[in-house]
Formats: C-alpha cells, sequence, structure tokens
C-alpha cells in the first residue's frame, strides 16, 4: 500500500451549468486550451457540475471529455435541480483545491486567465477579486463599469466596492476564495440566501489580505445571469442582510455602519422605489381592465 498523498490543487475552477449547451462548447475549448497549456496541470482542478440539464448538456460535456482524454477533469450531474444556489454549493462541496473560483457557463474569459490567478495565488492571499466588463447584450461591448474601472484611486480599497458596488463582488466568475477562510466562515451562525458569493467575499477580505487585479479578464453576459427573477430580492433584501453581517465578520461597527446607510440611501432606496412604482403601474392596469371588462359585460348583458 503507497503512503504517497495525492497532491492537493491550488485551484479548483468549477464550471456551473444548465440548458447552456449553446454556450457550453466554446467554454469547454477555452478551459481545455488554458489548462493544457500550464506547465504544471496538477495545480489545477476542473469540475463541471450540471444542475440536472434537459438539454444535450450530459452528452456533450461527456463525449468532450472523452474525445480529449480529459480524464482527470470531474463531471457531476445532479439528479434533480437543486437551483443556482445548490449548485453553487455542490461544487464547493465537490472541490478539493485550495481555492475556490466558481465559473459562469455563459461568460467569456481572457486567454492567460489561469496563469494571472495562479501567479496571484502564490502570495497567499485570502481573496482575489478580477475586473470584469458587463454586457447589456452578450457579448456587445457595451458594458456597465465595474467598481474597479469607476475608482481612479490606486489604493482602492474591498471597502470602497463594497461600499459603491456590491454587485461586483457578487459576480461569481470574478472571485477567488481561500478554501481555509470558507471553512471559518461556516463556523458563523448565517443563514444562506442567493447573496452568498457577496458574504464570501467580505469574509474572505476580512484580514486585508486580498489581491484586487484591475485588468478586465471577463464579460459577464449580464443578460442572462441565473438569478434574473430574483434580482429585486437580492439587491433590495439579500444583499443588505449580509452588509449588516459585517461586524460579526470581521469589520468594524463604525465603518459598517457607515457603508449599511450610504447602500441604503442610494442603491436600495432606488431598487425599492421602482418596486413600488412598477407594482403601482400593475395594479391600476388591472383596475382599468376590470373596470373595462365590466363595461363590456354590462353592454352585453343590456343587448
Amino acid at each position: 500500500m503507497s503512503n504517497i498523498k495525492a497532491k492537493i490543487p491550488e485551484l479548483s475552477i468549477c464550471i456551473l451549468t444548465y440548458n447552456r449547451e449553446n454556450y457550453l462548447k466554446n467554454l469547454l475549448d477555452f478551459v481545455k486550451n488554458e489548462y493544457l497549456k500550464l506547465p504544471d496541470k496538477s495545480n489545477v482542478e476542473i469540475i463541471i457540475t450540471d444542475n440536472c440539464s434537459t438539454d444535450d448538456s450530459k452528452k456533450n460535456i461527456e463525449n468532450f471529455i472523452k474525445s480529449n482524454n480529459l480524464i482527470e477533469w470531474k463531471y457531476n450531474r445532479n439528479e434533480t435541480n437543486l437551483g443556482s444556489l445548490g449548485n453553487l454549493l455542490k461544487a464547493e462541496e465537490l472541490s478539493t483545491g485550495k481555492y475556490l473560483w466558481w465559473w459562469g457557463d455563459d461568460d467569456r474569459y481572457k486567454p492567460g486567465i489561469m496563469s494571472a490567478v495562479l501567479k496571484h495565488t502564490e502570495s497567499n492571499p485570502d481573496y482575489i477579486l478580477l475586473n470584469h466588463s458587463a454586457s447589456r447584450e452578450p457579448w456587445d461591448c457595451q458594458y456597465f463599469k465595474s467598481a474597479l474601472d469607476n475608482s481612479k484611486e490606486l489604493n482602492l480599497s474591498i471597502l470602497d466596492i463594497i461600499k459603491n458596488s456590491p454587485g461586483c463582488i457578487m459576480f461569481i466568475s470574478s472571485s477567488i476564495y481561500k478554501t481555509e477562510k470558507l471553512k471559518e466562515l461556516h463556523k458563523i451562525n448565517y443563514k444562506i440566501n442567493m447573496a452568498l458569493p457577496l458574504l464570501y467575499g467580505i469574509y474572505c477580505a476580512n484580514s486585508n489580505n486580498y489581491i484586487l487585479d484591475r485588468r478586465v479578464w471577463i464579460d459577464d453576459n449580464f443578460k442572462e445571469i441565473s438569478w434574473r427573477s430574483e434580482v429585486f430580492k437580492v439587491f433590495s433584501y439579500y444583499m443588505p442582510y449580509y452588509i449588516s453581517l459585517m461586524p460579526k465578520l470581521g469589520y468594524g461597527k463604525k465603518e459598517s455602519k457607515i457603508i449599511y446607510k450610504h447602500l441604503y440611501k442610494g442603491l436600495w432606496k432606488r431598487q425599492l422605489k421602482y418596486k413600488l412604482v412598477t407594482n403601482t403601474k400593475k395594479i391600476l392596469e388591472k383596475i382599468n381592465c376590470l373596470g373595462f371588462a365590466k363595461k363590456v359585460k354590462y353592454l352585453i348583458i343590456k343587448k
């Protein structure tokens, strides 16, 4: 019996997918090319977590792995759809690397990204945040500037980003977390919701041992985010909850209160106002339709 222990990968790249066979082929080709260029492939663990897709994803993934002889890659297909959050947690459960990195199946990544992140991990940070663009339409180059772009401050901090653009940290493909820090976090009592990536980023950066890479490495296909139907809840309820936990997560009460108040007066207040106006319009439309229906009914009966 051999006493040689298997090497722990430096980085676990977890590709999350659900019914995206139209995007998946290009992504897998890209990942394969990046992976094969690595001088030491044992540094990177590739995991594909399929959230019980109903299209041909399973067949295509298995054929891709087999035809390219990528036997070291891991493919997991959930027996049932666990939801976006459940699939994130499943990928984390399957990962064994020193760093966890979730990849969206509809995002586009720039060549050299794997090597760049591995270079960053050499300095042993607790958290890495990569800059990204966010397209209104899939990869049309018309993008929202991220917090890393908008700030001209050379000494931009994670607190600046949380204060001005917490959604930047919500983008899973841009964040790399040290798994030791995540194990610490899991000992703290908190509720799990769709803003979990924000919580992970806030906690992993609490010791100020983080890297903010300002080069644009990823293009986020914003139009097809998996939690699009929950955008209002994410920004107005889920994210504020995790921001409110900042004192519990290793941040000062004063700075946490300033950030919370700043976001409440700005982003969250706008979200709530938008929701209120939208709901009011819908109610008025229903009332008008109801009134019209009553008139039609009255005319029919009268005849």
